[in-house]
C-alpha cells in the first residue's frame, strides 16, 4: 500500500517566517507584517476555491493559474491598484524562492510563479516650479523652522537653493550685473555663489524639479 506524501506546506509557511524572514534576512517588522497579510489573503482566497481549510492547502495548490487568479481576484474583487498588486506578488515570489531552496521536488512549479511579471503602473509626472514660485518659497517665513530667529523671518542669506537637474551647455552665457556684461560660465560644475542677498544659480529657477528644491538654514 502507498504511503501518502506529507503536505510540506504548513512547515514551509512557518520556517519561511519564523526562520528566514526574521531569522536569516533579518526584515524589518513592517515588511514581515506585509507579508504576512499577503499570505493572509492568499489562504482565505484558496480555501473558497479549493474548499480546503487553511490547515489542509497543498503547495500543488499554489502553481501559477491558482496565483494569476489571486491576483484578479485582488484588482477587481478588492479594488487594490497595481501597486498594491505587484507588492503581494512580491511576497509571493519570494516565499517561492524559498520554496525552490527547500523542496527541490517543485522546482517547476516554483519556477511558473516566479515568472509572473509584475504590472505595469502609472508614474506620477515631474512638476516645475515657476520663477514667481521659487522667489516666493525662499521669502516666505517659516515660524516653525528649528533655526527660526525670535521674529520668524528668514532671507536669502540663510536659505538657498541647491538641487539642480542638469548642468547647463557651456555656451550658455552668465548675465553678471546688466547687458554687455556677459561672460560664459567657466566653472559650471561649481556649486552655487552668493553675493550679498542674491543667490547665483547656473540654470533659471523655472526649470528645478518641484521635487528637487532643498531648503536649510
Amino acid at each position: 500500500m502507498t504511503k501518502p506524501t506529507a503536505n510540506p506546506l504548513p512547515a514551509l509557511v512557518q520556517s519561511f517566517f519564523t526562520r528566514h524572514l526574521i531569522a536569516a534576512r533579518q526584515l524589518s517588522p513592517c515588511t514581515v507584517a506585509s507579508y504576512r497579510d499577503t499570505f493572509r489573503l492568499l489562504l482565505g482566497y484558496g480555501q473558497t476555491q479549493t474548499h480546503r481549510s487553511a490547515a489542509q492547502q497543498r503547495l500543488e495548490d499554489w502553481d501559477a493559474p491558482h496565483i494569476l487568479g489571486f491576483l484578479d481576484h485582488l484588482e477587481k474583487q478588492c479594488h487594490c491598484c497595481a501597486r498594491s498588486r505587484n507588492a503581494r506578488l512580491a511576497a509571493i515570489h519570494c516565499f517561492m524562492r524559498f520554496v525552490a531552496q527547500q523542496e527541490p521536488q517543485h522546482l517547476a512549479l516554483a519556477g511558473r510563479v516566479l515568472a509572473i511579471p509584475n504590472k505595469r503602473q502609472a508614474r506620477p509626472l515631474l512638476g516645475y516650479l515657476s520663477t514667481e514660485q521659487v522667489h516666493a518659497i525662499l521669502q516666505a517665513p517659516a515660524p516653525y523652522h528649528r533655526h527660526a530667529s525670535a521674529s520668524g523671518g528668514r532671507g536669502h542669506h540663510n536659505h538657498c537653493v541647491v538641487a539642480r537637474t542638469r548642468k547647463p551647455p557651456h555656451h550658455s552665457p552668465i548675465h553678471r550685473g546688466g547687458p554687455g556684461n556677459e561672460e560664459k560660465d567657466s566653472h559650471s560644475s561649481q556649486a552655487p555663489k552668493r553675493q550679498g542677498h542674491h543667490l547665483q544659480t547656473q540654470r533659471p529657477a523655472a526649470c528645478l524639479p518641484r521635487n528637487l528644491i532643498i531648503m536649510w538654514s
